[in-house]
């Protein structure tokens, strides 16, 4: 029976062994210069027609601006996006897919439908279903907890 007070830590593995799990699938691939981190920027903009304003990934990967725009910097420097400013007003910047990103479409599909697979194997729906719910209630409850620490 697990803990209640090792959840963090239990929480803190499962991450770490999918970062190693999503690593070892691009080096299998021959990709080495794309981190498990950079995937949300990936599925953002693959869901996004290969474009977004960069004030949005933030919010939407879950990750500090100052974490964003080193993740973006390095995919912009590796030639997976390009960053530009707006036509209309120079104060918005773009961040937008190369063909280089585009085509890692298919492999992100791949490595992402095997690690779903890989996690949810032995587990049965209802136990899935049951575990989203409590892993949506506990961030939630984080949440909620940072924001009253804030105000």
């Amino acid at each position: 029976m697990l803990k209640k007070e090792g959840l963090i830590s239990y929480i803190g593995q499962a991450r770490e062994l999918a970062n190693s799990f999503i690593s070892a699938r691009l080096a299998a691939r021959d990709i080495y210069d794309i981190l498990p981190s950079q995937g949300g920027i990936f599925g953002l903009l693959y869901s996004n027609d290969g474009k977004v304003q960069m004030k949005y990934i933030p919010e939407a990967v879950k990750r500090t601006k100052s974490t964003v725009n080193c993740l973006v910097n390095t995919l912009e420097k590796n030639g997976y996006i390009k960053k530009s400013a707006s036509t209309t007003d120079k104060r918005v910047s773009f961040v937008e897919l190369t063909q280089k990103g585009w085509d890692l479409q298919p492999v992100f599909r791949d490595i992402s439908r095997e690690l779903i697979e890989t996690i949810i194997q032995n587990i049965d729906s209802p136990e899935t279903e049951i575990f989203l719910n409590t892993l949506s209630k506990i961030i939630i409850n984080l949440q909620c907890n940072n924001r009253k620490q804030i105000n």
